[in-house]
């Protein structure tokens, strides 16, 4: 509630009597603003970073060269598609294999030129969490064996 400010010897109260409430005010007012700021130069520092890093994570690229430098890498992979894919999606990736027939949700279709367009990174993503019906496999498969059948999923759209 205000209050009329009055005078008294030429000053006037209601300065006197709100001015502990206007520093409070200013000073939270500050704080809000100093906070905000942080926020927003946060938010720019994550625009700004290498891209490559942000998209791909230093584990995962990790992930992939050790893949790369082993012996045969497809090898491993059509070895894990066969035992946890070819099942649902089949031999060849098209989604007929068949456990398929049995799901609420058909199988993707590992060949098709849409799914060719993912990313490795959302590949990887997608086997390691997992899309109902399909399970995670995050903890049945190490990275390095997850970025095999990446790998060995890209020759699938490549022989079609």
């Amino acid at each position: 509630m205000l209050l009329p400010a009055t005078k008294t010897g030429g000053r006037s109260k209601g300065k006197e009597q709100f001015g502990p409430r206007l520093r409070h005010f200013r000073f939270f007012f500050l704080l809000g603003v100093a906070g905000l700021s942080a926020a927003i130069t946060a938010q720019l520092g994550d625009l700004t970073t290498n891209a490559h890093e942000k998209r791909e994570p230093r584990s995962w690229v990790a992930a992939r060269l050790a893949v790369a430098a082993d012996a045969d890498p497809l090898a491993v992979g059509k070895l894990l598609y066969a035992k946890h894919c070819e099942s649902c999606h089949g031999k060849s990736g098209k989604g007929d294999g068949p456990a398929a027939q049995g799901l609420e949700k058909e199988p993707g279709n590992l060949v098709d030129p849409l799914n060719a367009k993912k990313s490795d990174q959302a590949l990887f993503g997608q086997i390691s969490k997992g899309k109902k019906p399909m399970p995670s496999f995050e903890s049945k498969l190490t990275e390095q064996e997850r970025w095999a059948l990446v790998h060995y999923i890209r020759t699938l759209a490549q022989s079609k």
